[in-house]
């Protein structure tokens, strides 16, 4: 964009004039943006020019706003909402899931700066904000309820393998899948826009996807009618057919071999017991790693007391691998019965870890000094 015009955008934005656009007009040019091919482009023009302040100052707030590294490389709470809305762009993602993805995170944007980066129920904390804005724009009411509703549940999307079969009942209870099954399907769409718009992340797997259409298949698919013919009628009958979807679900965790408990749990057992990692496939490879080559994370649910290592009980890997602490960026050797295996358990887990390169096998003696790895290796 020319300096000139840049200019000129902003003298009209300091000049007061925005704030006698009628919501209904400024509906109409925000939504129109947000389908164009890039309307990240859009919003970062609307805060170069001071307009972003005065339509949205709950997203222009979200600028400078830091969050853990170990899960959003790129940091600044902006600029990642910018790659969510360039990935929603990509995926040719609906206006509702456009407009959700702008808003879900503007619960950061009210974190206290002393709590930095971290951002504890800011799901909650924003939805006061969500409900302003949609009122504000008078946003049609199917993009204000998608909005809302990912706004509060996305940290459950990104920890769908984690749920509970209760808690996964009361998500799709939420959404009432039953009767408005394509407001889920989008909501899971703007969870995975939200996993892809990191820096550098942007192609790795989302299985909680799948895992959540599953689930919902699984719960929508309890009939009724068998309830009906053993004489369950009103309040009893609900409890009942509750009852049928949580069974459900809970037979549908054990097929897919989810791992409840802490993002952290697997891994952690993995290394203190010799066990190994729940896999994510009924037939999925199992690993094996040497909690002596463990990379120091610096957080307590990575810091698991762990029993002495008995050489005569480990099992002779096929791999020596590089596991990568994102967060430090330092290598360690690791020991891996299979490196698929361990990656694709990271990535489920959300750890910041990543194995980086796998060569030979070599004797656990010799690797007593991390590896340097050459740039552009990967898996």
């Amino acid at each position: 964009m020319a300096a000139e015009t840049l200019a000129l955008m902003r003298q009209l934005s300091e000049s007061g004039e925005l704030a006698a656009l009628t919501p209904e007009r400024s509906w109409k040019e925000i939504s129109r943006a947000l389908l164009e091919p890039r309307p990240d482009v859009f919003v970062q023009v609307l805060r170069d020019c001071g307009a972003l302040q005065a339509l949205l100052p709950e997203v222009d707030r979200l600028f400078g706003v830091p969050q853990p590294a170990a899960h959003h490389p790129e940091i600044d709470t902006g600029r990642h909402v910018l790659d969510v809305l360039r990935q929603c762009a990509e995926h040719r993602q609906p206006l509702t899931v456009r407009w959700a993805c702008l808003l879900h995170d503007v619960g950061k944007g009210l974190t206290p700066p002393a709590d930095w980066p971290r951002h504890i129920a800011h799901e909650q904390r924003g939805l006061p904000a969500i409900r302003a804005i949609n009122q504000r724009c008078k946003a049609p009411k199917d993009c204000q309820e998608l909005a809302l509703l990912v706004g509060e549940f996305h940290s459950h999307g990104h920890r769908a393998l984690e749920l509970k079969a209760t808690t996964l009942l009361e998500l799709l209870q939420s959404f009432d899948v039953y009767r408005r099954p394509q407001r889920f399907a989008e909501f899971i769409a703007a969870c995975e826009m939200d996993a892809r718009g990191r820096s550098g992340l942007e192609r790795r797997a989302y299985p909680q996807a799948d895992y959540l259409r599953g689930a919902m298949q699984a719960a929508c698919a309890v009939a009724v009618q068998p309830l009906l013919e053993q004489g369950f009628k009103g309040p009893e009958l609900g409890a009942a057919l509750k009852r049928e979807r949580l069974q459900a679900l809970k037979a549908y965790r054990e097929h897919h071999g989810t791992n409840p408990g802490r993002p952290a749990e697997g891994l952690k057992q993995c290394c203190r017991r010799q066990l190994p990692v729940p896999p994510l496939k009924r037939h999925g490879p199992q690993l094996l790693l040497d909690p002596r080559h463990l990379p120091q994370l610096g957080e307590a649910t990575l810091r698991p007391r762990m029993h002495p290592f008995r050489r005569q009980q480990r099992q002779r890997p096929e791999h020596e691998g590089v596991l990568e602490n994102l967060r430090t960026r330092q290598h360690q050797a690791v020991e891996v019965a299979d490196p698929v295996a361990v990656q694709q358990h990271i990535d489920v887990q959300r750890q910041p870890l990543a194995l980086r390169r796998v060569t030979t096998v070599v004797r656990l003696d010799e690797l007593q000094a991390p590896i340097q790895l050459p740039s552009g290796n990967g898996l």
